[in-house]
């Protein structure tokens, strides 16, 4: 019996088929797949006005300090530097000639079931600069909590002029 072209063709792919699928064993393995999602933090704060000084005593302001970040991190330790004009062991604003009005930042510390008390930021008894204070985060993406400050009030002779101060929040977790 005489093979057509076209039954040598089937008969061709039958063969390969055959001979491709068969197989001599087989290996299995397993391979790990990974992804890390870095936890974050940032810091930020509002502008802290004094207003004018009229010399009638000490003046307060209020700045508000913002965390925010990542779910997963419940917190942080906030550090206030001492500003650009730090002399004594108190931070000043200065005019820029020289001129300086002297000021310190306060936070609202628990002590006690409903009870609080103002502690300077980074009051170590000392410098009332270098401790840090830990912030704690809600569960939400972000928290805030309020910076007080105190300045001293204009002083006789005092010259006029706008008076600032840049400090640097530093947050580690």
């Amino acid at each position: 019996m005489a093979m057509t072209s076209s039954t040598r063709i089937l008969l061709a792919w039958a063969v390969l088929s055959a001979a491709v699928g068969a197989e001599a064993g087989s290996a299995t393995d397993n391979f790990n797949v990974t992804a890390s999602v870095p936890g974050s933090l940032t810091v930020s704060a509002t502008t802290m006005d004094f207003g004018d000084l009229d010399g009638s005593g000490y003046v307060e302001a209020q700045a508000i300090l913002t965390l925010a970040g990542s779910a997963g991190i419940t917190g942080g330790r906030v550090s206030i530097s001492g500003g650009g004009h730090m002399s004594g062991n108190r931070r000043h604003l200065s005019d820029g000639n020289g001129n300086t009005v002297a000021y310190d930042l306060y936070y609202l510390e628990e002590v006690g079931e409903g009870e609080y008390e103002l502690r300077g930021w980074g009051d170590d008894g000392v410098t009332h600069i270098s401790r840090s204070v830990y912030v704690y985060k809600s569960s939400s993406s972000f928290t805030t909590r309020i910076i007080y400050g105190e300045a001293d009030n204009y002083m006789p002779g005092q010259a006029p002029g706008v008076y600032s101060d840049t400090v640097l929040l530093t947050v580690t977790w």
